[in-house]
């Protein structure tokens, strides 16, 4: 099966699976992971990359370690939105 996208959007969904440390294709294999009835997944096996809800929070497991770069990558991220968000940047 393909996907089509347009390139802006392909672009985005590049981006943004690299600060997650994914492909593209991996990516978005988990989102419509996430998306299937849980039986039905279960079913047909899983691919190891899954989301599940702990503690209220969804967690994106893959059963590979978190690149160090991630977790810099998104701390960074958060503070230049509490920043944006105290500074009244945010639109």
């Amino acid at each position: 099966m393909g996907l089509q996208l347009k390139p802006e959007t392909q672009a985005r969904l590049e981006a943004h699976a690299a600060r997650l440390g994914l492909s593209a294709d991996k990516f978005v294999e988990a989102l419509v992971e996430r998306e299937l009835p849980e039986a039905e997944s279960q079913a047909n096996g899983s691919s190891g990359i899954q989301f599940r809800k702990e503690h209220g929070l969804w967690l994106f497991r893959t059963g590979e370690p978190m690149p160090l770069s991630m977790i810099s990558d998104t701390v960074q991220a958060m503070r230049r939105e509490r920043e944006d968000h105290i500074l009244g940047h945010i639109a």
